[in-house]
């Protein structure tokens, strides 16, 4: 059994698993969506505290409920791709439109809340132990978020096309007899997607009450 296992993984290789150039890609993509948003908090913060609309675009940028609702969908429609890839080629087109799109969302999320934290720690009024509270525990929470971002990346880099053709892991996985493409993407879309999906909307929901009293906090710092 162990060595029919063994035959059955042998296909992959490091190449199908991980590209140095595509995570550098990956990460210029990343930068150009939080940047511009930490920009965003920042000119909010310092120069512009009585803009409703700069508020109303921080407050409506970060959507965790959205976020989660199409990383949920590029989840299920990612562990379809596993199992199908070999007869239908429109789950893998559709999966990779999704995650991109929920990168692209995660990016600028983390952009936002990183521009809040650096300010609530360094222009805040709050006394020192409650900034400390607010630093490890948005901290911790920034952290978790992109950890998740970059979960959505490396599975759109496995099965993104290189070239105009098949992904080297899709080309090594559909040479898997059809049981174990069929067991890894039910896995993916009952474990992964449920509990995954559910873990980060808890944490997600914690956030969005700090989003929400944000302007309120710029406000009254500047007063």
């Amino acid at each position: 059994m162990s060595h029919y296992l063994l035959k059955e993984f042998s296909y992959f290789n490091r190449k199908d698993l991980w590209s140095k150039k595509q995570f550098l890609i990956a990460l210029g993509i990343f930068l150009i969506w939080a940047l511009p948003a930490f920009i965003i908090v920042f000119l909010y913060s310092k120069y512009f505290p009585n803009s409703a609309f700069l508020c109303g675009a921080i407050t409506e940028g970060i959507g965790p409920n959205l976020w989660n609702f199409i990383g949920s969908l590029g989840l299920i429609s990612f562990g379809l791709t596993l199992i199908f890839s070999k007869n239908i080629k429109f789950l893998e087109i559709i999966s990779v439109k999704i995650l991109s799109t929920t990168f692209a969302i995660g990016s600028l999320t983390f952009g936002l809340l990183l521009g809040q934290w650096y300010f609530l720690l360094t222009t805040s009024n709050l006394v020192w132990w409650i900034i400390g509270f607010l630093g490890v525990t948005s901290g911790l929470l920034i952290l978790v978020i992109f950890l998740c971002n970059l979960v959505i990346w490396y599975l759109l880099f496995l099965i993104a096309e290189e070239n105009e053709e098949k992904s080297q892991f899709l080309n090594s996985l559909e040479k898997m007899h059809f049981i174990f493409r069929f067991i890894i993407g039910i896995i993916i879309i009952s474990i992964t997607s449920v509990l995954f999906t559910q873990h980060v909307m808890r944490i997600e929901n914690s956030s969005s009450k700090i989003v929400v009293n944000f302007c309120d906090t710029v406000s009254k710092s500047k007063q």
